[in-house]
């Protein structure tokens, strides 16, 4: 089959208990992400909602998670893991990849009926500095991202 004809594909397991979630996010050796694909017709809720979701159900509302570790786990942690230079800190620098949330409410809106839906609680998002995503008003258009690649 021609590569241009190649569909998206995508399951769904339900394999995890809650339980087992919240343990292997407290593991001190976890990361936390998402593999949700953009390309499904339906995507999964965790496309949109995984890091929401860590926030307000993972730490805020039940734990096992601080609001610094977790954001490590998404973050500096992944960075170092995956030999990413210049990512997941604040610092002199390195990229300016930044989310300006409000710890108290921010929450997956994602459901299985309707997955694609913005969190609350995420005020603004940076992309190499530059302002990608505002609450309330979108996407900027600014097109800032760029493939990371691990260094060798």
């Amino acid at each position: 089959m021609a590569r241009d004809r190649l569909l998206p594909a995508s399951g769904i397991f339900h394999d995890m208990s809650e339980e087992e979630v919240r343990r292997s996010k407290a593991h001190p050796l976890s990361m936390i992400g998402s593999d949700g694909g953009p390309l499904a017709k339906q995507p999964h809720p965790r496309l949109w909602g995984t890091i929401p979701r860590v926030f307000g159900h993972h730490v805020r509302e039940f734990g096992p998670l601080d609001l610094e570790t977790a954001i490590h786990k998404m973050t500096g942690r992944t960075a170092m893991v995956f030999g990413i230079e210049d990512r997941g800190s604040i610092a002199p620098g390195a990229y300016a990849d930044l989310v300006l949330l409000d710890a108290a409410t921010v929450k997956d809106r994602s459901t299985w009926e309707d997955p694609v839906q913005p969190a609350d609680g995420i005020i603004e998002t940076w992309v190499n500095g530059e302002s990608a995503h505002v609450h309330g008003h979108g996407v900027t258009g600014a097109r800032s991202g760029k493939l990371l690649r691990r260094q060798a």
